[in-house]
């Protein structure tokens, strides 16, 4: 089996034969019951040959009523025989694995009713002590047959797009890595085959994105169905030390789709100048997104000038809007305030010596917010709260 991303939310009926499912996978949960009836629990036949042995030999001598089943019967007359054959309730894999899922198509029908009538018969015996045996590949079968525990690791690490960039390590013995919506106990998002508790393959396989925001836990899962939790952090939202300052050059602020589509924060920014900073005349680029910014306060580019024309009063200009506020006092304090609410957008807002002269500019679709000062007599500075 290769370790992929395969969504699992609602198992694939076995017999269904599209896009979305192969021969090849049809057949894989044949040799998965071959790799843990024999070479767990050494369910190798009467013979010793295989386990198999035994469900061909009842085939070719003992099956009386071969000619009368329908395709849909012969499905789930299997799924009956082996747990018969292995006195073992398997029920959860066969689940799993599609073979009690209903369906039709054409001449192949499966029914709720015949799964339930199925499940009645196998219910009577004893169901297997390692529950996750839907996960049992040729790298892992040797944690199975020793029993071996699942050891925590590190944490994993996926970028702003919901894409692993950190595959988890550490996480010895686990057999497979699963995305649940919400706990333990949630609904399959995406599994991930695991050789020995390492998997390098990317969430953003076969379409699915990883976003905790919407519920998403990763989840290491031992041989015996056991899980625990495996952390993970999203590159560019931890925005700590919460100290944010901005001197000569640029800091990025990264507003990822984890953060913009349900959290909401502030970033106050403050600056304050005298007299001795004040270069030439008082115009200065203040604080600014892009070199080139667009013209009305709704794109991904902003820019703050501000200058005093004469010794009457000062101007602030929000790339060509321009808010003007009374002559002021040295020393200037500039506060500026960028909140998100959690739709994507960022909204500023600016104080000059406490009171507004710039209010609620919309900045829409930014990702990620470059602020640049070209000032080398200031900084600014600022926490971020949320």
């Amino acid at each position: 089996m290769s370790a992929v991303c395969r969504p699992l939310a609602t198992p694939t009926p076995h017999n269904r034969n599209d896009d979305n499912a192969h021969l090849f996978h049809q057949l894989v949960p044949f040799w998965q019951l071959y790799l843990y009836l024999d070479n767990v629990l050494g369910k190798t036949g009467t013979h010793k040959a295989s386990f198999y042995e035994d469900i061909y030999e009842h085939y070719r001598k003992n099956d009386a009523t071969v000619g009368t089943r329908t395709d849909g019967q012969h499905q789930l007359y299997f799924v009956e025989l082996v747990c018969k054959t292995a006195n073992l309730d398997l029920s959860d894999f066969f689940l799993k694995t599609g073979f009690l899922q209903p369906y039709s198509a054409g001449n192949f029908l499966v029914s709720q009713a015949m799964v339930d009538a199925t499940l009645a018969k196998i219910k009577i015996y004893p169901r297997p002590e390692q529950q996750a045996f839907e996960y049992i590949t040729d790298a892992n079968v040797g944690i199975f047959k020793q029993k071996l525990p699942l050891q925590t690791g590190g944490e994993t690490e996926v970028n702003k797009n919901g894409k692993l960039t950190t595959p988890p390590t550490g996480w010895t013995n686990a057999v497979a890595f699963e995305v649940r919506e919400n706990s333990a106990d949630g609904a399959i998002k995406c599994v991930f085959t695991a050789d020995n508790g390492i998997t390098s393959q990317s969430f953003s396989g076969n379409g699915f994105t990883f976003h905790p925001s919407a519920g998403h836990h990763l989840y290491a899962v031992a041989h015996d169905g056991e899980r625990r939790e495996v952390p993970v952090s999203v590159a560019g939202s931890t925005l700590t030390p919460p100290e944010f300052t901005i001197a000569v050059g640029s800091k990025v602020l990264y507003l990822n789709p984890v953060l913009k589509t349900s959290d909401t924060w502030n970033l106050e920014l403050s600056t304050t100048w005298t007299a001795e900073n004040h270069i030439g005349q008082w115009g200065s680029p203040l604080l600014a997104s892009d070199e080139e910014p667009g013209k009305d306060g709704k794109d991904q580019k902003f820019q703050y000038w501000w200058n005093a024309p004469d010794n009457k009063g000062g101007e602030v200009s929000f790339n060509n809007n321009t808010a003007s506020f009374p002559r002021p006092s040295v020393p200037v304090t500039f506060v500026f305030t960028l909140e998100s609410e959690g739709d994507g957008n960022i909204y500023i807002t600016l104080k000059v010596n406490g009171n507004v002269v710039d209010n609620r500019h919309r900045i829409e679709g930014m990702e990620e917010l470059a602020l640049v000062s070209k000032n080398t007599n200031y900084e600014m500075q600022g926490k971020l709260n949320k």
